[in-house]
């Protein structure tokens, strides 16, 4: 098999055979808890073509290449990398342990207004870890799904 470092807290182990009686896993929760933290949103199925590569930060960490190739929106993304601003980006965010919103769940202010959405959500070491697009200043304003807590920005 192949360890491959995936920076300070997590290795990827890809073994060619079955797993033996003594491989140690890691459970799928911590995975994504670890992964949300290093900064990075997955797309799933009920996200699929709701965010701009802006949105979950691709542009910031090297994700999409602006001086290759072609791929359809190619010129909307970067328009927007070049000459505007997003309205929203990726932020890390977490809460006393609850029950977990889905991906895409929208995310509101007391007042009503919609200022962003979960992208990713896990729950590990008593704490809900969510990867969360919105605007600037969202989590400021004290931003939680219909029946969740209020969400803080995550270091």
């Amino acid at each position: 098999g192949w360890a491959l470092p995936r920076g300070d807290w997590q290795t990827e182990l890809w073994l060619a055979y079955p797993p033996s009686d003594t491989l140690v896993t890691q459970p799928e929760d911590s995975w994504l808890a670890q992964s949300i933290q290093r900064g990075e949103a997955r797309v799933c199925a009920q996200t699929w073509g709701k965010y701009l590569p802006q949105d979950l930060n691709y542009d910031l960490n090297g994700w999409v290449n602006f001086k290759k190739g072609c791929y359809t929106g190619q010129e909307v993304i970067a328009r927007l990398h070049w000459r505007g601003k997003p309205k929203r980006r990726l932020a890390l965010a977490s809460a006393p342990a609850a029950a977990l919103p889905e991906p895409g769940t929208a995310l509101i202010t007391d007042e009503g207004r919609t200022l962003g959405s979960v992208v990713n959500a896990a729950s590990w070491q008593n704490k809900l870890w969510l990867a969360v697009e919105t605007t600037e200043d969202g989590l400021d304003q004290g931003l939680h799904w219909s029946d969740g807590p209020v969400l803080a920005a995550a270091g």
